[in-house]
């Protein structure tokens, strides 16, 4: 008897008889080895991401959990960012619910105000912050996250993480009017950052769109913190794109109001020196210039002249706009940061 014949025929006919199984075994073989390979793929770049200085104040200690979420396809992400963006704006919801309440018997509160007067503790605060960003890694294109959330932060005097969250915003919606904006008021109302309120308000008027600035908020702000110079080629630009008479003279004519405030803050600083060194007030503009504190008499936009008073200078006839110097003196006499200042 051919021991070795009979073995390879019992194997031919295992084979045979079991030739879809053992293909099957070998494909799930193949793919569980290609999705370990994918896996440590992925691994690896999360590693990379969890410990990059540059993000690591800006991601929620929960990231770890998320990152599994990552190798999701984009509609559950979508799903589950919703699912994280409800938890978001459940927290302090008995409160909430009461807040409005009044406000449908009559209270006059927004409902973005009306929620920064909730009593977030800190521990909220930062919990509201990691939800919400969460829900940005899982959907980076949700504008309003951002929005909401860095301005309830901002107003629970959470000034670090709400830039944090608007900042990523940007990156991330490079062409958002609406994230632009609100960096923009954050700058200048919780920071005092004139320069920047203006830079985010004019990223935000060229991208246009919701809650965009408009020319002449971003003007006012760069005339507020006295970058006259900013304001007025801003503006120049502006009138030269204008689309309608209505708007340019509009525009020309808080151009020359701008260029009114800049060159008296000119000739009040001169003034100042020269009575430092003089001991008594200029009697003029023109002596300013014979004393080489300013190269030449400015010339009023509106026809009118500079002359220098007890008070300071001004132009004659009077035609100023007091709104930037109003603008400084608010944001000086307000508390810095958080809802102590509504």
């Amino acid at each position: 008897m051919n021991v070795n014949g009979s073995t390879t025929v019992r194997a031919a006919r295992f084979l045979a008889t079991n030739a879809d199984a053992l293909f099957l075994l070998a494909a799930c073989f193949i793919v569980l080895t290609l999705l370990r390979e994918q896996t440590n793929v992925l691994h690896k770049q999360w590693k990379t991401a969890m410990w990059s200085d540059e993000t690591l104040l800006e991601r929620p200690s929960k990231y770890s959990h998320i990152s599994v979420l990552n190798m999701l396809p984009q509609p559950i992400k979508k799903a589950t960012a919703n699912v994280f963006w409800i938890r978001a704006m459940s927290l302090k919801a008995d409160q909430a619910f009461e807040m409005r309440k009044e406000q449908a018997s009559g209270a006059k509160l927004s409902g973005l105000m009306a929620q920064a007067g909730l009593s977030r503790t800190t521990a909220d605060s930062i919990e509201m912050y990691e939800l919400i960003r969460m829900v940005t890694i899982l959907d980076p294109t949700f504008e309003y996250a951002y929005y909401y959330g860095s301005t309830l932060l901002a107003w629970d005097e959470e000034l670090e993480l709400a830039f944090l969250l608007s900042e990523a915003g940007l990156r991330n919606n490079p062409k958002s009017a609406m994230i632009a904006s609100n960096l923009s008021f954050m700058s200048y109302y919780f920071r005092g950052d004139w320069e920047m309120g203006g830079m985010y308000a004019e990223i935000s008027h060229r991208n246009s769109g919701k809650y965009s600035s408009s020319a002449d908020e971003v003007a006012d702000l760069y005339a507020a913190g006295r970058n006259y110079e900013m304001a007025i080629g801003f503006l120049a630009d502006s009138i030269e794109k204008a689309k309608d008479d209505a708007t340019r003279v509009q525009l020309q004519n808080q151009a020359g109001m701008i260029m009114v405030e800049m060159h008296i803050d000119q000739i009040d600083k001169a003034a100042v020196f020269f009575e430092s060194i003089k001991g008594r007030r200029p009697r003029d503009v023109e002596e300013l210039v014979a004393a080489r504190l300013l190269s030449e008499v400015p010339q009023e936009p509106f026809g009118g002249v500079y002359v220098i008073t007890e008070e300071g200078a001004t132009n004659k006839p009077e035609v100023r706009n007091k709104h930037y110097k109003r603008m400084r003196e608010y944001q000086a006499e307000t508390p810095k940061g958080g809802r102590k200042r509504i």
